[in-house]
């Protein structure tokens, strides 16, 4: 059975837009945290903070040779707009979107599912925290 990796993934703003962050963990099978990230974005809307939190943890997964994934997010957008239930309208994110999914198609698997914020919260710790660093 091949592994599955958990990818917890957050974003922050402080203002809409306004300074904001990303955090990501990555599980193993045993639930073992491989990485914990912090990253600061600039000037963002809470929605391309998501993204670009995914994103990052994206491209870390494939720089580090995991394959088959699971995203968690309590961002119900993204979670529609990637399972295809909404569509992307906002400019600003349809960018962020596209990246993301060219990003996805390089999984052999890879699924995402919506928890509630607190489940989330080692993931929102980060992107708050880097939203922080933002604001200095």
């Amino acid at each position: 059975m091949k592994k599955i990796y958990d990818i917890f993934v957050d974003g922050s703003s402080l203002g809409n837009p306004g300074a904001a962050g990303g955090g990501f963990i990555i599980k193993n099978t045993q639930g073992e945290v491989l990485i914990e990230k912090s990253i600061p974005f600039g000037i963002k809307t809470n929605n391309e903070a998501e993204y670009m939190a995914l994103i990052e943890a994206l491209q870390y997964a494939q720089n580090n040779g995991i394959r088959r994934i699971r995203i968690f997010t309590d961002s119900e957008l993204m979670y529609r707009q990637l399972g295809g239930k909404y569509k992307v309208k906002a400019p600003n994110l349809k960018l962020l979107y596209n990246y993301t999914l060219t990003l996805l198609k390089r999984f052999e698997k890879w699924d995402i599912i919506h928890i509630h914020r607190n489940l989330n919260k080692d993931a929102d710790r980060l992107a708050k925290q880097a939203a922080m660093e933002v604001k200095k």
